[in-house]
């Protein structure tokens, strides 16, 4: 049955209290009347049981309460309660009119009836109701929803029947009726059960009409048929809306349940709303976000699911047939009227179609289809074009990390992100809690949750990171993490709904929940894979990964949520793009962009050179391939930023480091052009020269020209580019600006490969004035290990790669070097053997001899480290002299002993030495 369309007009503002949890209901008599009139009696079934036991004088009287009163006085209390209670059944029978109250879960629920049938259906519905009688239990309740009973009932013995027990109510339950009266001032109303010259609806009215300036909002629903002036009466002098539910009291019953119903938004949809402002109405809340997780519009809209039309679209599927975990027929109906309608409101240009799909872009959500057109093999409706989608790429994910003194709540939080990224964890965590207090004073709840989720992050490098020092871990060690349950818990019920999605998300529920997904689908895939490799059939894995995964990051780096170090937000995103690794037959990889930000902010570089080994290797047949566009944005963008940021930054252990060698690494693999590669190449300069870095940042550089010179011949990197990159290293240690780690790299032949490709025939090392100061300042070295270590390791590579003047500088250098006294030190005989190896003039026999002096030096049958490098050295020597064959056999017989147990390692060595 629906409502007559005249009071339609007060359903709109009835449900919006509802969901604002600011509806409340007063019950009277009629409405148990309704129930079962032939057991639940009114006013004036009881009042007649009253008057046969009085005069005949009395018979007559018409005021109620003076007939109640009089009963009393004569009979007595007692027997005044025990007529009344004999009145109503022993046993509450509730049925569905008051289970469809009970189910409406409005918080208030205040009532004059003496009866238990309203509790009685809380406590068969199971909900969670506290039932108030006197001014006792309303202090003591602890739950939001409560069942007041303001004119007490029979098992307290309160019941107000009689005219003293109204005269005397102030003073009988003061802590209730003040608690009612700022229930009616601040809530909005419904009377139920009521009759216009009631006298209870009288007591309401004396407390809230006229005591203030503003009129509480009161309703009144009502089964007698009503004139227009005693409406107007009523809505005129006392505030109170009147609603006619029916004209027929033999249908109220059934008419109390359908306004009932109507409440409930989703049960009457049909008739109150058109299908675009229910999707709408559901998706709204997350109109503020720059980028939506694709999982709250699910849960948001329940029937519903996704399929994917290729690796980089997805659908919005609304189910019908497929089962979910909402079977809510009539909403499933209204999402099929709405998909049915959506043709028509193209055409029309409807704005509300428009808002929802400028929501669902920005899910990345591409088109729209039902599960049976998609079993039926119809097209899907595609609003990509439509709606002028596009990615959402903001200035995070160039990893440019802005930093500025914005002051909306959008620019702090991107501010955040930024700092904690810069790992300038202190001001990120200031900044959050000028959000946190920010957020929570303007009830923005949608990011209040993401600045607590971004608190406890921040909070935890505080304590816990070695980025930060001894002295920050020590000043946070005991501040507390915010409870992010608390403070859920803390919000209305209706704020609750409204950032549900967001709550899960903070406290990693989401996130959790996404790590169990990716593992069993990524599992399933191998296993598939195994039975294909074993002559078996399988069934297809779920396939969306790439777009889940993009979505999935977007959300995080567009919202600014600090998770980034998160070991499961991590995982996620290594599950999802080995499903593409481990579920395609195609032996080219071309990555989206939001792919290529998780390669390189989201991997270890040795992880992503484990990953893409393959595509490494000469001759592959695996190829990565990647657009000019993001070509571009690799190097103008991502190495610049990287870059600028690692060489600002503060911190001796940075993840900055880590993205400047997994874009190179990812560079390597791709060819560049001439323009391209010069770009590249100044960017390795900058960081070298400016940068105070570590030994892995030159071994990825090193990398980068060994895979473009096998993959791609390093067509622009041969001659100059290679030795204007090595020779800035050294420009930095002449200059004495290289840290201990950029020394080693030298030492330990990090850029070897730089080098290799550098010499050319028609190219070569002609600095003479640099190869002069690198000269002058290693002879000022007075240890003559370190002497030795840099001729050996620094200017010997330098002299393969030299043209004849600077060959001849170093040859000056060397013969004029101050020898060490002590011949036969494993060092010496290093430094000897390399200039030997390159076709030095020396003595053969003195050098020979200091090697047998050397061996001689130990004791008989002990063995020392200093054989593994010495034949090491041989080796190298007796491909161009095999006059020094001798000497290398007689030590590697050493060796051999040695790894047969027959000689033992002397005091202080190891045998991993």
């Amino acid at each position: 049955m629906a409502l007559r369309t005249i009071e339609n007009q007060y359903l709109e503002q009835l449900r919006k209290a509802k969901e604002d949890e600011k509806l409340s209901f007063f019950i009277g008599s009629g409405f148990s009347t309704s129930k079962d009139p032939s057991k639940y009696g009114g006013w004036k079934s009881i009042i007649d049981l009253l008057k046969k036991d009085l005069s005949k004088e009395l018979q007559a009287e018409q005021d109620n309460l003076r007939i109640a009163q009089i009963y009393e006085s004569i009979k007595g209390r007692k027997q005044l309660l025990s007529v009344v209670k004999n009145a109503f059944p022993r046993i509450d029978e509730v049925d569905e009119l008051h289970e469809t109250l009970i189910r409406c879960n409005i918080q208030n629920i205040i009532t004059t009836n003496w009866d238990c049938l309203i509790e009685t259906a809380a406590k068969k519905n199971l909900a969670i109701y506290d039932t108030i009688a006197n001014d006792s239990e309303l202090l003591k309740s602890v739950h939001q929803n409560k069942i007041i009973k303001i004119h007490g009932d029979f098992s307290h013995r309160n019941i107000i029947f009689s005219e003293q027990d109204y005269l005397n109510y102030s003073d009988k339950f003061p802590i209730i009726e003040n608690y009612v009266k700022n229930i009616v001032a601040t809530n909005t109303v419904i009377l139920l059960g009521y009759s216009f010259n009631d006298l209870d609806l009288k007591q309401l009215v004396n407390w809230v009409i006229n005591k203030g300036s503003v009129r509480p909002s009161i309703y009144m629903i009502t089964i007698e048929k009503k004139s227009k002036d005693e409406i107007s009466y009523f809505e005129k002098s006392f505030g109170i809306k009147i609603i006619q539910i029916c004209e027929d009291k033999t249908e109220s019953k059934s008419a109390f349940i359908n306004f009932f119903k109507c409440l409930d938004y989703d049960k009457y949809i049909k008739e109150l709303e058109s299908p675009e402002s229910y999707v709408y109405r559901y998706l709204k809340q997350y109109e503020k976000y720059p980028v939506i997780l694709r999982r709250f519009i699910q849960k948001s809209l329940t029937n519903c699911s996704f399929v994917y039309s290729s690796e980089q679209e997805s659908i919005l599927e609304l189910n019908q047939k497929i089962i979910t975990f909402d079977m809510d027929n009539e909403k499933r109906q209204v999402l099929q009227n709405f998909y049915n309608s959506i043709p028509i409101l193209i055409i029309q240009k409807d704005k509300t179609l428009n808002k929802i799909i400028k929501i669902l872009t920005k899910a990345d959500i591409h088109g729209i289809a039902t599960d049976t057109d998609l079993f039926e093999r119809k097209p899907y409706i595609s609003f990509s074009r439509k709606s002028g989608n596009k990615d959402f790429y903001n200035d995070n994910f160039n990893f440019s990390y802005v930093v500025n003194d914005g002051s909306s709540i959008k620019t702090k939080m991107k501010t955040v992100f930024s700092l904690n990224a810069l790992e300038r964890f202190e001001e990120a965590y200031i900044l959050n809690k000028e959000l946190l207090s920010e957020t929570r004073f303007k009830e923005d709840f949608s990011n209040y949750f993401i600045a607590l989720l971004n608190n406890n992050v921040i909070l935890f490098s505080l304590k816990y990171s070695l980025k930060c020092g001894i002295d920050i871990n020590n000043k946070y060690k005991d501040v507390p993490e915010i409870s992010i349950q608390n403070e859920f818990m803390k919000l209305s019920s209706v704020q609750k709904k409204q950032v549900n999605q967001v709550f899960e998300y903070s406290s990693l529920i989401t996130i959790n929940s996404c790590l169990t997904r990716t593992r069993d689908e990524l599992k399933k895939i191998r296993e598939k894979k195994s039975i294909i490799a074993k002559g078996g059939v399988a069934y297809s894995a779920e396939s969306g990964h790439r777009t889940n995964h993009k979505n999935f990051v977007d959300f995080v780096v567009n919202t600014g949520i600090c998770v980034e170090n998160n070991s499961e937000y991590i995982e996620c995103c290594h599950n999802y793009i080995s499903m593409f690794f481990e579920n395609t037959l195609s032996t080219s990889y071309t990555p989206n962009k939001t792919e290529l930000y998780s390669l390189i902010r989201y991997y270890s570089n040795e992880e992503l050179q484990q990953l893409l080994d393959a595509f490494a290797k000469k001759g592959s047949v695996y190829q990565l391939i990647i657009s000019q566009q993001l070509q571009n944005w690799l190097i103008d963008q991502v190495l610049l930023n990287t870059i600028e940021n690692y060489i600002n930054k503060n911190n001796p252990f940075t993840e900055l480091e880590k993205s400047i060698e997994n874009t190179l690494f990812l560079l390597s693999l791709i060819k560049n052009n001439k323009n391209k590669t010069e770009k590249i190449l100044n960017l390795i300069k900058r960081v070298i020269f400016n940068a105070r870095n570590s030994e892995t940042i030159f071994s990825v550089i090193d990398l980068f020209f060994v895979n473009q010179y096998i993959l791609y011949k390093g067509t622009y990197l041969k001659g100059n580019p290679g030795l204007e990159v090595f020779e800035s290293l050294i420009n930095k240690l002449v200059d004495d600006k290289c840290n201990m780690h950029e020394i080693q790299a030298l030492l330990s032949y990090k850029l070897i490969n730089v080098c290799n490709i550098g010499i050319q025939k028609s190219v070569k090392f002609s600095n003479e004035k640099l190869l002069k100061k690198l000269l002058k300042i290693i002879s000022e070295v007075s240890e003559q290990k370190t002497k030795y270590n840099y001729i050996e390791k620094i200017v010997m590579i330098i002299y393969q790669m030299s043209n004849e003047p600077c060959k001849a500088l170093i040859k000056d250098f060397i013969i004029n070097l101050e020898i060490s006294k002590d011949k036969t030190s494993f060092d010496y005989i290093s430094f000897m053997l390399t200039i030997k190896n390159l076709k030095f003039d020396l003595d053969d026999q003195e050098l020979k001899n200091d090697i047998r002096n050397h061996i001689n030096s130990f004791p008989k049958n002990t063995f020392s480290s200093s054989y593994l490098g010495l034949k090491s050295c041989l080796d190298a020597v007796c491909e161009k002299d095999s006059s020094y064959h001798e000497l290398a056999e007689e030590v590697e017989t050493i060796i051999q002993k040695y790894n047969k147990e027959e000689f033992h390692l002397p005091t202080g060595e190891t045998k991993n030495a």
